[in-house]
């Protein structure tokens, strides 16, 4: 017997009934919500940088490091659409 064959054979006698399988659901990533072009994320990063440092004068360290990510972000984006 091959594998299959033998695998239906105990799934028989055992009473086990096939699932189908589950289907996967899409894991939601960080990103553009929308495609922008390579000069529009370089338009974003400038302004973000600039709002950067305006929150570096508030002291807000959360936000600036928010911020560094999306900056992150999108200069690899723009790495990858090139």
């Amino acid at each position: 017997m091959k594998k299959d064959q033998l695998l239906e054979a105990l799934k028989e006698v055992r009473g086990i009934k096939d699932k189908p399988a589950a289907k996967k659901k899409k894991k939601k990533t960080a990103g553009p919500k929308k495609e922008m072009t390579v000069s529009e994320m370089k338009q974003e990063i400038v302004k973000l940088r600039t709002e950067r440092e305006s929150i570096r004068q508030e002291g807000d360290k959360k936000k600036i490091e928010i911020i560094r990510r999306r900056i992150n972000r999108l200069k690899k984006l723009t790495r990858k659409a090139v």
